[in-house]
Formats: structure tokens, sequence, C-alpha cells
């Protein structure tokens, strides 16, 4: 153990040296992957839809697809750079059941301004943390059978993790990027903006407590809950310039 300790503290001692040597100025980048955001409350609708119609075909809501682009700026002699990410998240299912459809859908888009640090680089290789804050915005769909409701929030959270870049080119200017992430962003509220037909509000396996336009969406008469939190993992390209 001490020994990895001294060799890491030696590797992180020697990165500014490698960071001088760094071809990077602005870059812009593109990643997809998936983010496991449990979604546990619309999970429960479609357990609930399940006993009480005797059986549909929807699946539960796994993990989330979810698309993103950056701009950074690296400043120059310096493990230090600055992020701007977007990215767009969709995740949903869909089925059929006595009485019609029961589709269970989500989708969404963050903005976050990361801080990423370059703890030990090479010409063709770059670790790297990441972390920062985010806001983000959900819009659900809940169909069962004749009844329907749409719905959207949003919430601030913050995001962590680490990545490794893996460059080739002359000057280094291309590179693919691997990047895991811890992402903290609950939205613990949802306002309904359409609603037709009517939930099963009652019984052992009642849907939405409460669907009505224009107020929150709930379930078991306290707010229905979606997130956008979970694990991550991306992959993607970087173009530096």
């Amino acid at each position: 153990m001490k020994l990895a300790l001294t060799v890491l503290l030696a590797l992180l001692l020697t990165q500014t040296t490698f960071a001088q040597s760094s071809k990077e100025n602005w870059s812009i980048g593109l990643l997809g992957g998936i983010t496991a955001a449990t979604q546990s409350d619309m999970n429960l609708l479609i357990t609930r839809a399940n006993a009480r119609v005797g059986g549909i075909s929807t699946g539960q809501i796994g993990n989330a697809w979810e698309f993103g682009a950056y701009l950074q700026k690296r400043y120059a002699s310096s493990i230090i750079a600055l992020q701007l990410r977007p990215t767009y998240f969709t995740a949903s299912t869909t089925g059929t059941g006595t009485g019609g459809t029961f589709a269970y859908s989500t989708t969404g888009y963050t903005i976050s301004p990361l801080l990423k640090l370059y703890i030990l680089e090479s010409s063709s290789i770059k670790l790297y943390l990441i972390g920062g804050v985010i806001w983000g915005k959900l819009m659900g769909k809940i169909q069962e059978g004749s009844a329907q409701v749409e719905f959207d929030g949003s919430n601030s959270g913050f995001q962590g993790g680490l990545g490794a870049l893996f460059c080739f080119g002359s000057k280094g200017t291309h590179c693919f990027f691997a990047e895991g992430n811890y992402r903290y962003l609950v939205i613990e509220r949802n306002t309904a903006s359409s609603v037709s037909g009517s939930f099963t509000s009652t019984g052992a396996n009642r849907s939405l407590s409460q669907a009505i336009a224009g107020a929150e969406v709930e379930l078991d008469a306290r707010d229905l809950g979606t997130t956008m939190a979970g694990v991550q993992g991306f992959a993607g390209y970087q173009l530096n310039f």
C-alpha cells in the first residue's frame, strides 16, 4: 500500500510537466452512453397496472440513453479545463393489456458547467477528474388505457467522475475517451401539462391519485417523483484545436 501511494504521489507531482506539453486549447466533443436512473414511482405504477388488469406486456423502465456535446477551454500550462456540457436524456417502455396501451416515458435535457482536472497525462493518454453542478428538466408521459397525463419538472444537482482520453495524430488533435460518473439529480415534484381520461385512484393496485392539468401529479397522495440520477457510462470523441 505504501509503495502504491508513493508511486501515485510521484506521478501526480510530474503531471504539471506533462500538462505543459499538451496541445489542447479549445476543444469540442460528442458523447453517448447510458445512465442507470431508476424511475421507482413509474415502475410502481407499471407493477400495479399489471396486477390490476390481469397482466400487461409493458416492462419496467430501465437504463436511460443519454447523448451530449460540449465546448471546453483548457488553460495554458495548467491541469485545469472548463467545460460546458448539454445532454439529452430518454427512457421509455410500452406494451398492451386489457383496456389498451400501457406506455411510460421520460425525456429531458441537462446543462452543466464542469471543472476538469488532468491528473496524469502523456502525449497520447490523459487521465482526468471531472465534476460540477448540473440543471435538468424532465418531461414524462403516462398512458394507461384511455387515461393519459403529460407532465414535467426540473431541479439542480451535481455530478462527478473520472475518465481517460486516448489521443492520436501528430499533434494529438483527435481523441477518443471513456468516462464514468455519478450524477445526483432528483425531481421530486412534477406538474401536469395535459390530462385526458381518468386514472384508477382507488383499490389495492390503484394508479395516480391526482392528475389535474396545472397541478402536481400525485401517487398515493404524495408527489410523483422522477429522476435523472445514477451511475453513468459514456464513450465519445474530442477534437482539439
